[in-house]
């Protein structure tokens, strides 16, 4: 926020802020870029809607490409403008807050892709229970499977090295049969990978040695 401020300062130094304008366009900037994300978010629909049928995206005529392109370039182009005219009246209000309206959507979708799945596992921790876990339920597209809910604590308080292996099995049921992983003896589902590019699951892998729990790994496949 200091920083922020002293950035501010020095540029008042050279050139003219107004604030109301300022806000107006910061405003203006974060409504256009919200308009294109849904646009873009939707084109293949709407491009469906607008000729009748569902149209791949490598079948799309040449131009509607160009199109799209030129929509991702427009706002910055926009920002290109206001500060050439901007720096010939030396008030770069309109183009600093355009820009700074802009680039918010940026921010706000670099947090929802990549801080918001590791901020929601934190925040939906659960105290393990072994029936809950027994029970394995359905994945529920809405929110973290109930066993990687859980997971943590039960690294941390209840899986310790060294028990055995019916302990292990009293604490998580039968491992899952017919799926054969080198270097663990037991697996068990957690749910799909987490994070903005998971693409495979979470198991949790056990590895015993003279019946008692040597090992411990969570992995993907």
């Amino acid at each position: 926020m200091a920083l922020a401020r002293s950035a501010f300062s020095l540029l008042q130094q050279f050139f003219i802020i107004k604030w109301g304008i300022l806000a107006r366009f910061f405003v203006f900037g974060l409504l256009i870029g919200l308009g294109l994300f849904v646009l873009l978010f939707y084109w293949s629909e709407l491009i469906a809607l607008a000729v009748g049928h569902p149209v791949a995206y490598d079948q799309q005529p040449w131009y509607l490409h160009w199109v799209k392109q030129g929509l991702v370039l427009l706002p910055w182009l926009m920002v290109l403008v206001l500060g050439l005219f901007d720096l010939y009246r030396r008030n770069i209000s309109r183009s600093l807050g355009f820009a700074g309206g802009h680039f918010l959507v940026y921010v706000a979708l670099f947090f929802y892709v990549f801080a918001w799945p590791t901020l929601r596992d934190y925040f939906n921790q659960q105290a393990f229970n072994p029936a809950i876990w027994q029970a394995n339920a359905p994945f529920n597209v809405d929110e973290p499977p109930k066993r990687q809910m859980m997971v943590r604590d039960l690294l941390k308080n209840h899986l310790h090295l060294g028990i055995s292996r019916q302990e292990v099995e009293i604490l998580l049921g039968k491992p899952v049969a017919g799926k054969k992983v080198d270097g663990v003896d037991y697996i068990y589902l957690l749910g799909p990978e987490r994070g903005f590019s998971g693409i495979d699951f979470e198991w949790l892998g056990l590895k015993f040695t003279h019946d008692k729990l040597q090992e411990v790994k969570i992995f993907t496949d």
